[in-house]
């Protein structure tokens, strides 16, 4: 979207970042902004650069899953914490930067500072390194296999509800 905090420039500049620095990668930008703002005082975002290949929106959802199926690394902006594009791809295993915030899921992917030189370089050396990638994808499923699903969210509610002063 258009919201400044899906990081749409830092975006464009890591992967242009990377692109000069491996010359040949392939870079697919999915979830792209409307080109035209949605709010007045929003700026309109940037348009891909040349040789990155952009769908625009969300697809379905099977064919997000063979683009993350497919793809060899991921980079992926949830500053407000893990959200439904993240584990989509993590769900997928595609191992995938982030930049690193406060709320970042630790152990769900390599975080990086944010910085376009950094999350280039994250995603540099999971592209070079094919055992750091595999253990990056195992390490993000055993962390999402250790969340609680819906009724033990449910739970975990109730208990801190319950603990609350009355």
């Amino acid at each position: 979207s258009a919201d400044p905090a899906r990081c749409h420039a830092l975006g464009l500049a890591a992967l242009a970042q990377l692109q000069a620095r491996r010359p040949g990668v392939e870079v697919t930008l999915l979830g792209l902004p409307e080109p035209e703002p949605r709010n007045p005082w929003d700026r309109p975002p940037e348009p891909p650069p040349a040789g990155m290949a952009a769908l625009r929106g969300w697809e379905d959802w099977l064919a997000r899953a063979r683009l993350y199926s497919g793809a060899t690394v991921g980079l992926c902006f949830a500053p407000g914490g893990p959200d439904e594009a993240l584990f989509e791809m993590l769900c997928c295993g595609l191992p995938v930067v982030q930049a690193r915030t406060a709320l970042a899921g630790e152990g769900l992917s390599v975080l990086a500072d944010p910085r376009p030189e950094a999350l280039a370089e994250a995603l540099a050396w999971l592209l070079e390194d094919a055992a750091a990638r595999e253990a990056q994808a195992a390490a993000a499923l055993r962390a999402l296999d250790a969340m609680p699903g819906p009724v033990g969210q449910a739970r975990q509610l109730e208990d801190w509800l319950l603990s609350l002063p009355s």
